[in-house]
């Protein structure tokens, strides 16, 4: 068994623009083994799944969310919009155990911008319209943290 660090290390890579992991519960460990990379930002984006099988690990995704945010990384819940969950922003009610994809930027870099300006927090004040309304879990989650279902109107230009 190998780890991020380690690989980084043996090809020599300055940098890693995209790891993406996907280990059926196991990406807390390989987030613990890329400890080095994250810490100097040499991976720029991190994209991860979250579901029930990350009680193979004991991990929880606020302890995971709170790993990233002490390496300088600022995660987001990667669904129709992008749902900022790090921080102050963060929600117990976020640890939901159903499957998705989180996805982490350094804090302070131009990505970050991007991201917060796509997200459902930043996105509409920037005369971004709000997401469809969707059914699922996802529409009552987001309407679980005091969000309103889109009219279907259309913002004023």
């Amino acid at each position: 068994m190998t780890t991020v660090d380690r690989e980084i290390a043996r090809f020599g890579l300055p940098y890693i623009d995209v790891l993406k992991i996907d280990t059926e519960g196991y990406d807390p460990t390989v987030l613990s083994g890329a400890y080095l990379a994250l810490l100097a930002h040499r991976i720029n984006v991190i994209t991860f799944e979250y579901n029930t099988v990350w009680n193979r690990v004991n991990a929880t995704l606020q302890q995971c969310v709170r790993y990233m945010d002490d390496l300088g990384y600022v995660c987001f819940y990667d669904g129709p919009r992008l749902f900022k969950i790090s921080g102050t922003c963060w929600d117990d009610r976020y640890e939901i155990k159903k499957w998705t994809n989180i996805v982490c930027v350094a804090r302070g870099s131009v990505l970050e911008l991007e991201f917060l300006a796509g997200t459902l927090v930043f996105g509409p004040r920037l005369g971004r319209p709000e997401p469809p309304p969707r059914r699922g879990w996802w529409l009552k989650m987001w309407q679980g943290l005091g969000r309103k279902k889109s009219s279907g109107a259309k913002p004023n230009a």
